[in-house]
């Protein structure tokens, strides 16, 4: 399914921010068409409890997930991560800047 536990560090602050961006986005294109995790998931032929893990930031969503998710929206994968990006709040740490 997906990784649980980040890498510590900056490495690994940056890729949880990215996890809990995504399914923010994930979140907000589900109620946008006023659809329940579960209707989600069965769209998707996900667990209903692997979408909310998904949402909450909890697992690293696979590609083949992405794509399943993509799928049940009706739009490119690509089009999902980018929503996630857009969803990414400011994120900083030495080196690197993240930004809405």
């Amino acid at each position: 399914m997906g990784e649980r536990n980040a890498a510590p560090g900056p490495a690994g602050d940056t890729q949880l921010a990215l996890v809990r961006s995504f399914g923010r986005g994930i979140r907000e294109l589900r109620e946008a068409r006023s659809w329940s995790q579960e209707q989600l998931a069965d769209l998707a032929i996900l667990n209903r409890s692997y979408v909310g893990e998904i949402e909450r930031g909890e697992v690293t969503a696979s590609l083949a997930t992405i794509a399943e998710l993509a799928r049940a929206f009706k739009v490119a994968p690509s089009a999902l991560v980018q929503h996630g990006e857009n969803t990414l709040i400011t994120f900083q740490h030495p080196g690197t800047v993240w930004w809405r």
